[in-house]
């Protein structure tokens, strides 16, 4: 083909399917039956279309091409479907593992790490298996001993079964984490008598500290700051300064006042995340400066003045004071720590948080349906193909 005319068939593609000279093909067909024709080659009754194959004079070579060119294309559609719902699956709740301990479940970190060897190790054996046996047989039918694209197939089924796996272990997770919510009575802090206690307060309005990224007072900051350098090709993050004022936050309710202790809690509350190094340096200028520094970066959780919190932990110490009924009465300021758990502190409501714990496990549910149904598809376009 001339330069010219190929570009005339810009930007469409030119596709060419030869034979080699000397090579022994077959026909798989019919002589048209027409008079008058010489000879002409047309499907047979039934069929579509005439073949033209390279070999022995079967289709199966041709077919078992095919259907593992369209297994490779369907598995990997499926593969990209996957890797979609995973970020989807990720921890938003960060009172889930907290709460399942507080209820006996403890973290499978092991068990999900064994599963995933499982899961894969055998579709990879076969994937390797099956490069040798390509690159060392003439594979004219390649149905003996499998091809790349079943190899793929399998391997995106296990990876879909792990994710369904998961996907159900967090939910029952997720079900366990309401259960210390829903088996806790809610207390006042003046009549915090039981060990576990459930508490819907709110932060004073005292000051303890002031953010970095804009000089806003709050009631409690927990500061990160991390320093990002460079480090050959790669950048590395090292942290410097990890911080929590006060130690002990003052909440209250209508009938008193109480001190959790933010040392031991885990928190879900507010987040601010700046990269300034002028602010950041400005509050600690001793930090640490790397050679090839090139930016910090702090994190504030922090705690608004009077912003309502729930709180679930243990009494740690109470200490009795006289209330303001008379000097015959008296009432408890309980020190609130983690004893059977971590303490608990969540910015807003038991309403809110139960809503959040019910959302995630909609979706955990809905992501494992997917993969399900995503899997049962892909085995039955498996199975056909082999079929054929």
């Amino acid at each position: 083909m001339r330069r010219t005319d190929f570009d005339n068939f810009y930007p469409h593609r030119v596709r060419e399917r030869c034979f080699r000279d000397g090579e022994r093909v077959s026909v798989i067909g019919c002589v048209s039956p027409r008079p008058g024709d010489t000879g002409e080659l047309v499907a047979c009754p039934g069929d579509r279309s005439w073949a033209l194959l390279v070999g022995d004079g079967t289709a199966q070579a041709a077919t078992d091409e095919a259907s593992n060119d369209a297994l490779y294309g369907f598995a990997g559609a499926i593969a990209a479907l996957l890797l979609g719902l995973a970020p989807l699956s990720v921890d938003r709740q960060p009172l889930t593992e907290a709460l399942s301990r507080r209820a006996g479940k403890r973290k499978t970190r092991r068990a999900l790490v064994v599963a995933a060897g499982v899961a894969a190790a055998l579709p990879l054996a076969g994937l390797i298996v099956n490069i040798c046996l390509r690159a060392s047989h003439d594979h004219t039918s390649t149905y003996a001993y499998g091809r790349g694209g079943y190899v793929v197939a399998v391997l995106v089924a296990a990876l879909l079964a792990l994710f369904a796996w998961i996907c159900w272990r967090r939910t029952t997770t997720l079900r366990a984490a309401i259960g210390p919510i829903a088996s806790t009575p809610r207390s006042l802090l003046a009549d915090t008598r039981a060990s576990t206690v459930e508490l819907s307060v709110r932060a004073t309005e005292e000051v303890a500290a002031e953010r970095i990224a804009d000089g806003v007072g709050v009631v409690y900051l927990e500061t990160v700051v991390k320093e990002t350098y460079q480090d050959g090709k790669n950048a590395r993050t090292v942290e410097h300064v990890r911080e929590r004022v006060p130690k002990k936050l003052s909440v209250t309710d209508e009938s008193g006042e109480g001190r959790p202790e933010m040392r031991l809690a885990v928190s879900d509350i507010d987040v601010l995340t700046t990269r300034d190094d002028a602010r950041i340096l400005a509050r600690y200028p001793k930090l640490e400066r790397h050679d090839r520094h090139k930016h910090y970066t702090v994190e504030e959780r922090f705690i608004m003045p009077g912003e309502q919190l729930y709180i679930l932990g243990e009494v740690v110490t109470l200490d009795m004071q006289a209330s303001d009924r008379g000097y015959r009465s008296v009432r408890g300021a309980p020190t609130l720590g983690g004893q059977d758990g971590p303490l608990l502190v969540y910015a807003g409501s038991e309403a809110g948080l139960l809503e959040q714990i019910v959302a995630e496990g909609r979706r955990l549910s809905v992501l494992r349906t997917v993969a399900l149904g995503a899997l049962g598809l892909l085995a039955g376009v498996t199975a056909y193909l082999a079929s054929m």
